[in-house]
This record gives structure tokens, C-alpha cells and sequence, in this order.
């Protein structure tokens, strides 16, 4: 068998109908209607609630399971040559549906008497079938496709989170901007200085006191560009000197070697009201609720009956990879690793003072701004790890799992209280797929975020020239 063949397993899990007693053929017995019949005992006058005369069983409440309820499992991965397929890598897909039912497939089985007191309803109720729990919303899986979330907008992540890291400090760029330090505290002191006398700070209020949205795009800039990235250096040369030794001696020993690195790329839950809405005014002759077979009739309710849909929705995204590198430096094994030469290349390396291709595309304006629409900078670094830090990848893997939940909550509001029926459908989508090395022609598929529109903003706001290599 060829080693890319698809190996499909499918294992359906249908509800096992031979062992239910309330069946009538190849239909569940909800319940049925019982009459309030009075007479008297022994001069005592009573009342009973009686089927209508000449019922049979044809009167009875049935319904047939829709075919789509059933749970399901289906996988999809590839042949390996091995036994363990599941366990030995490479693309995997899963859908697996479970929908919760109860045993007998009847819920909220009880009596239930009319506002008049001249009727009963003995039995349950069955799980609403057709569009209105699940044609909402395309996104849910259907057990027999493979339509689930797309990942490739997480290959760029799980590629540079899981590779071998050499740089621990900007160096370079740190002391290429450190000219426009004087600048930067220059540009904070007149903000604030404009800022504080326009409130009246040391001399009669000269202005109202408002800020304006250019000076607001200022501020935020000078923030993003200058501050951040400032301080932001400064705590990786802290951290790099109080743990130099440490660091050199890890990336000594992981020289040559093969290194697995995991990484969570997202992990988030939503709910979200997806529908809602009830079956008319309080003057209908009877309610088409989702969950009974026919219209159930009005005097049995006090108000409308009424439902609502749900969605939860949890999704955990992570990477692994295996990496290796070689850097002559740090092959300790090595007759010239004690040198003065060698031991100032690994400090220089450590802190980011090579000068290589990746180090100036990124000391180059604007091209943080390039690589937001584009994925030449980290093409650049991929070229820049291969040839000159030899970094090779083993494999590199993206996997995501999506638990969905839909939820529908049926309020019926009898005479005697109000039920709440909920019925719950459940998916699980598991996935995973090889992360390929980046490319020129391998944008950012995620779009930008709102902190990247923030900046972009600000600077159509401020019409200031950016002096730095960009925000980090």
C-alpha cells in the first residue's frame, strides 16, 4: 500500500431500537390523550381521566427518530507501513457526533392536565428534527464530510514558536536606534508639557482642555515605536545578563542535537445565542413545538411556548516540531571551542550583534510594515536559518481540536409548571497537518489585528515619519 494512500475508518453508532420497550414498529411511543369522565360511587361523585372511547393503538403519539440524530464517528489518516497508524504522524482528521440521547429517546415523560382540568397528556417528548436545531449555522460537522476548520493561517506561528531559537537580545537594532533615544524622550515631554498646560498646569489655562486626535496618534505611536521597543530591550538584556552562563550552556548542549518543542498557538471558548423565538399569541387554537410529532393543543399552556438555541464552542490549537542546528561555535567537541574567537562569536550570537541577512532586513524602515501584508521577512529568516545557522526541521506539525455544543432549551409553560426540555448535540473535529517551511508566496492568511489597524491609524492620524525598524 502506497504510504499517501487515505485510509478511511468509519464507525457508526446507531441506537439500538430492539431493546427499547415503548416501540410501536420502527416508532417510539411518546404518549396520549386521556378524556375527564364523571360519575358517581356509591352516591360519591368522582372523576377520571379515560382514553376516548374506541381508542386504539393508532391514537397514540409516535414518532420516528430522524436519521441524522444518530451518532457517528468517522477518521481519515494515512498508511504508514505501520500497525499503530493513529500514532506515527503525519495528516489526521476526525468527526465524531454524539448527541446524548435519553435511553428511550422520550423526554420529560409526565402527566400533564389542561387549564380546564378536562384534560391529560400521559407521556414525553421527542428531540426536535429537522433545520431548527442544526441548519442555523454551516459550520457544524456533518458525520459524513470532512468540513472542518481550515489551519493554515497558524502555520507561520507554529513554525517560528517551535524552532530552535539562538537569539535571546536585539542588540544590533538596539544600538541602531539608539540615537533616536534623545528624540523620544523629547517627543514624551512636549506631549505631556502641552497636555498639562492645556488643564492650566503653571500658567493661566491658554486652551480648552482637549486633546486632540493627532496628539492622541502622537502619544500612541511614540508609545508603540519608542517605548515599548526601548524598555522591551532592555528587559532582554537583563534577563540574557543574569542568565548568560545558563543560556550558553543550553544551546552547547542542544547544538547538533534534535529538539522537540510544543507550543499553544489559541486556546478559547464562546457561547452564543444563535435563535430564538416562540409559536404566536395567546389567542392559537394550538403550538407547533419542535419537540411533539403534531400542533399541541393551547389550553394545556399559560402562555406561549418558547425556545432557544445555543452554540459552545471551545478550540485549543497547538504545534510541535522537531528542530535541529549546527553553529560551529557551540560544538564544544571542537579543538577551537575554548578560543577567544569562539567564545566572543557565541556572545555575539547570544545577543543578537551577527551581522547576518536577517539582522539588517529587519534594522531596515518599514519593513515591519511589509511583512504584514507579505511573508518575505520571514522567508528571509527561514533562508537565513538554513544556510547560515543550518537549522533543519524532522517535522513540523499543526493540530487543532474543536468541541462543539448545540444546545436547544424548550420552555413549555403547562398549567400545572412550567418544563424545560434541553437537548444537546455534540461534535468533536481533531485534526492535524504538516507545517511547511515559509515562503514569499505564504502571506499571513489571519489578517490584520486590531492592534495592527490601531498603528495603522495612528500614523494616518499623526502623519509622523517613522524613524525605527517598527514596533516589536
Amino acid at each position: 500500500m502506497s504510504t499517501s494512500e487515505p485510509v478511511f475508518r468509519d464507525r457508526k453508532i446507531v441506537i439500538p431500537w430492539k431493546v427499547q420497550p415503548d416501540l410501536a414498529g420502527n416508532r417510539f411511543i411518546l404518549g396520549r390523550m386521556r378524556f375527564a369522565r364523571f360519575g358517581t360511587s356509591n352516591g360519591v361523585p368522582f372523576k377520571t381521566f379515560e382514553l376516548s372511547e374506541g381508542a386504539t393503538q393508532s391514537d397514540d403519539y409516535t414518532y420516528i427518530p430522524d436519521a441524522t440524530f444518530d451518532s457517528a464517528v468517522r477518521t481519515q489518516d494515512f498508511n504508514h507501513g505501520y500497525s499503530s497508524r493513529y500514532r506515527v504522524g503525519d495528516r489526521f482528521n476526525s468527526v465524531a457526533v454524539d448527541n446524548n440521547p435519553s435511553r428511550l429517546m422520550v423526554y420529560g415523560r409526565g402527566i400533564y392536565t389542561n387549564v380546564g382540568n378536562t384534560q391529560q397528556y400521559r407521556g414525553g417528548f421527542q428531540p426536535p428534527i429537522g433545520d431548527i436545531f442544526w441548519a442555523h449555522r454551516e459550520s457544524y460537522v456533518n458525520p459524513g464530510s470532512f468540513l472542518q476548520p481550515g489551519m493554515s493561517d497558524y502555520d507561520r506561528q507554529v513554525w517560528s514558536r517551535t524552532k530552535p531559537r539562538l537569539r535571546y537580545a536585539d542588540a544590533f537594532i538596539f544600538l541602531k536606534e539608539i540615537g533616536e533615544t534623545p528624540l523620544m524622550l523629547k517627543d514624551t515631554a512636549d506631549l505631556f508639557s502641552r497636555d498639562f498646560r492645556s488643564i492650566g498646569g503653571f500658567v493661566d489655562r491658554q486652551e480648552p482642555w482637549i486633546i486632540k486626535s493627532k496628539e492622541l496618534a502622537d502619544h500612541y505611536l511614540n508609545a508603540n515605536f519608542g517605548w515599548a521597543p526601548f524598555l522591551g530591550d532592555l528587559g532582554k538584556f537583563h534577563k540574557v545578563y543574569q542568565n548568560g552562563q545558563k543560556l550558553l550552556a543550553k544551546l552547547a548542549k542542544e547544538n547538533s542535537q534534535p529538539v522537540r518543542k510544543k507550543t499553544i498557538i489559541k486556546a478559547e471558548s464562546t457561547k452564543e445565542l444563535i435563535a430564538s423565538g416562540n409559536y404566536g399569541g395567546y389567542n392559537s387554537i394550538s403550538y407547533p413545538i419542535h419537540c411533539f410529532p403534531v400542533s399541541f393543543p393551547s389550553h394545556f399552556f399559560v402562555a406561549p411556548p418558547s425556545w432557544e438555541l445555543w452554540e459552545e464552542q471551545s478550540t485549543h490549537v497547538s504545534g510541535v516540531g522537531r528542530f535541529s542546528y549546527y553553529r560551529a561555535e557551540f560544538d564544544m567537541g571542537s579543538p577551537d571551542a575554548s578560543t577567544a574567537w569562539n567564545t566572543i562569536q557565541r556572545y555575539l550570537t547570544l545577543y543578537g550583534l551577527r551581522i547576518n541577512p536577517i539582522t539588517l532586513y529587519r534594522a531596515m524602515p518599514w519593513t515591519w510594515l511589509f511583512d504584514w501584508f507579505t511573508g518575505f521577512g520571514q522567508y528571509v529568516e527561514y533562508l537565513n536559518d538554513s544556510v547560515i545557522d543550518q537549522i533543519m526541521s524532522d517535522y513540523c506539525f499543526v493540530m487543532q481540536t474543536q468541541i462543539t455544543t448545540r444546545r436547544f432549551i424548550q420552555d413549555l409553560p403547562f398549567a400545572s409548571g412550567t418544563v424545560r426540555l434541553v437537548f444537546e448535540r455534540h461534535s468533536v473535529s481533531k485534526q492535524r497537518e504538516k507545517v511547511s517551511p515559509p515562503s514569499f508566496f505564504n502571506p499571513p492568511g489571519e489578517g490584520l489585528t486590531p492592534w495592527q489597524l490601531s498603528i495603522l491609524a495612528s500614523l494616518r492620524l499623526s502623519k509622523r515619519t517613522v524613524r525605527t525598524s517598527g514596533p516589536r
